[in-house]
């Protein structure tokens, strides 16, 4: 019995210091506040890198990441000189957006002049 609970407690110790090196390993390679939806960190990873093309953002679920075509609403509004882009990811739904657009604004750093926002609404 004695040598039970020691491989037991040797295995809960190995797992414990696997989950932590994995836990510092995500972190560290991933977005502040994206780090589990990799669709959307790639979206903004590029927004960022674009961050003066843009002033309008969609947040949303794949309902968003499919049937909201920037190109079409750019040119529909053309005269208000909306340049807009999609962070719409699979699988994202209100809990989760509303965390990533309020991570979102708190993150805008120079450069990025976001004028309108639009996030989609879904029963919870």
């Amino acid at each position: 019995m004695r040598s039970f609970i020691r491989n037991l407690t040797q295995f809960a110790a190995v797992l414990l210091l696997l989950s932590i090196v994995v836990n510092i390993l995500i972190e560290h390679t991933s977005s502040n506040f994206s780090r589990p939806n990799l669709e959307f960190t790639e979206k903004y990873e590029y927004l960022l890198q674009n961050r003066s093309k843009y002033n309008t953002v969609f947040f949303g679920s794949s309902r968003t990441h499919r049937q909201i075509d920037p190109r079409t609403i750019d040119a529909g509004l053309k005269d208000l000189g909306i340049k807009s882009i999609n962070l719409g990811s699979p699988g994202t739904f209100n809990p989760e957006i509303f965390h990533l657009f309020r991570s979102f604004m708190e993150d805008l750093g120079p450069g990025m002049d976001i004028k309108y926002a639009f996030l989609e609404l879904t029963d919870i």
